[in-house]
């Protein structure tokens, strides 16, 4: 995503209590939540919800949830009118992220090419395994896997919009299933046809 543009932050699951509260679930879940308040708390001065902007007054931690005090909603009913919008937040607002580390926005609808140049698609999806994140690419060959490791991911361009790979033996499409009972095209009988 370009600068000066808004990302999704998380999502309004409802009101917490009578005074106006809001519970957040946000788009980093669980304990990497619990990480990034101090993160949460520099970035998120203001939010968006609905096409709406709110400064934000209070916001903590709680069971996996943002409990968050906005300046003009006042109460249960106009914090449960914003259940199930999603909550945007100012790109610029975001610290940089540190050599080496991308927001996982900023990876979607990257460029994904081998080193020997070959197009494989666009990073359609981000999620993390718990040892490493995962880069979902979607093009030519379907959906490809491609662990974000150093041995895979061999250089990436934000500001270029692409990502280089050395994909390891088995998680391209066409290298998988080559083995023993690997599936012949339709025309590959093993008999020579009549002339």
């Amino acid at each position: 995503m370009s600068k000066g543009g808004k990302v999704a932050l998380g999502r309004v699951a409802g009101a917490h209590g009578v005074s106006g509260e809001l519970k957040i679930v946000p788009y980093i879940a669980g304990d990497d939540a619990v990480g990034h308040m101090e993160f949460f708390r520099s970035a998120c001065k203001t939010l968006h919800i609905g096409g709406v902007s709110y400064a934000v007054r209070d916001m903590k931690h709680h069971g996996g949830v943002l409990l968050v005090t906005l300046e003009g909603v006042i109460g249960r009913e106009g914090a449960s009118a914003l259940r199930g919008k999603e909550v945007l937040v100012e790109r610029d607002a975001l610290p940089e992220p540190s050599e080496g580390e991308y927001y996982r926005f900023d990876l979607i609808g990257i460029e994904v090419r081998t080193e020997d140049g070959q197009y494989l698609g666009e990073v359609t999806d981000v999620f993390s395994t718990g040892s490493n994140d995962v880069y979902e690419v979607t093009g030519p060959m379907g959906e490809v896997l491609l662990p974000a490791i150093k041995e895979c991911v061999i250089a990436v361009d934000v500001p270029g919009r692409s990502l280089t790979v050395r994909p390891m033996d088995g998680l391209l499409p066409e290298a998988r299933g080559r083995g023993e009972g690997a599936l012949k095209p339709a025309n590959a009988r093993g008999k020579r046809g009549k002339k």
